[in-house]
């Protein structure tokens, strides 16, 4: 699992980016929740900079490798584009957001 934070200052919002991977799936259809601590309690989660305009990202890859390349190169307009490859807009999704739009402020 890896978690990213981005702050997109000129619309004054924040997102959380969260990939799971196959151990955390596993867990989860065991009744293991994943949970997201804050880092002043020793968690992997940011201070939020907009709360007010705050969105969550959940993702699934099965083979993450991709993912952890582009982190690697720092490339993560690539990898948010990779993570929404397979995106469809439903009304529970609320706001429309072009995945091809992601990472170019």
């Amino acid at each position: 699992m890896f978690i990213m934070n981005f702050d997109d200052d000129r619309a004054q919002e924040s997102y959380m980016v969260v990939v799971l991977e196959p151990e955390q799936l596993g867990r989860m259809k065991q009744g293991d929740p994943v949970t997201i601590q804050p880092m002043s309690e020793g968690g992997r989660m940011p201070v939020i900079k907009y709360p007010a305009k705050f969105g969550l990202l959940v993702a699934y890859e099965e083979q993450a490798g991709e993912c952890y390349r582009l982190i690697q190169s720092k490339d993560y307009a690539g990898l948010l584009r990779h993570i929404w490859r397979g995106y469809k807009f439903t009304e529970v999704d609320g706001k429309h957001i072009d995945p091809r739009q992601m990472g170019h402020s």
